[in-house]
């Protein structure tokens, strides 16, 4: 989450508010700077994902049991409230809030970036990136097949119907 860090007990800094653009760490992947926004061992899955943001600028990459290379990359509102993935109402944008409730499972581990061109450098106001990534962690030892995007193509009839269902439930 994008939570302020500053705010750490009642006693300091409870009310603390600069709760936007806050990341576990930043590191360079294939020479880019990327912001973690998490970092989990697996096996698990992420199960929700909410953004909103003044001007969505950047790149989300999603990569999985240690793998160089990210298995979902895209612009953050394309796959958070976007269509790159899954439509409505899996990702759609409600309340100036972008969401996401297609899960994205992982075998041992999953690590999710944030890339944004000059990101300390731009205007202020476009530096603003509000986020949650919820997760759930399964017990070692749970066999989970990890989210390929061959696997959802695949699944696509599926995943329609289920969209169907949840956006007229009177039809199911």
């Amino acid at each position: 989450s994008s939570y302020d860090r500053a705010s750490k007990s009642p006693d300091e800094d409870w009310f603390a508010n600069n709760d936007r653009s806050m990341f576990v760490r930043k590191e360079t992947n294939s020479g880019r700077e990327e912001w973690v926004m998490m970092d989990a061992e697996g096996p698990g899955a992420i199960v929700r994902w909410w953004v909103t943001a003044p001007a969505y600028k950047g790149i989300i990459r999603v990569y999985l049991d240690g793998a160089a290379e990210p298995v979902i990359e895209a612009k953050v509102d394309d796959i958070v409230g976007g269509t790159a993935l899954v439509g409505p109402p899996l990702s759609e944008e409600r309340a100036r809030g972008r969401n996401l409730y297609l899960p994205i499972p992982y075998a041992k581990h999953c690590k999710v970036t944030f890339d944004r061109p000059n990101f300390q450098e731009t205007n202020k106001n476009e530096d603003l990136l509000y986020y949650q990534i919820n997760y759930r962690t399964y017990e070692e030892g749970t066999e989970v097949e990890s989210f390929a995007k061959e696997t959802l193509e695949q699944s696509a009839s599926k995943v329609d119907a289920i969209q169907k269902t949840l956006l007229d439930p009177a039809s199911a």
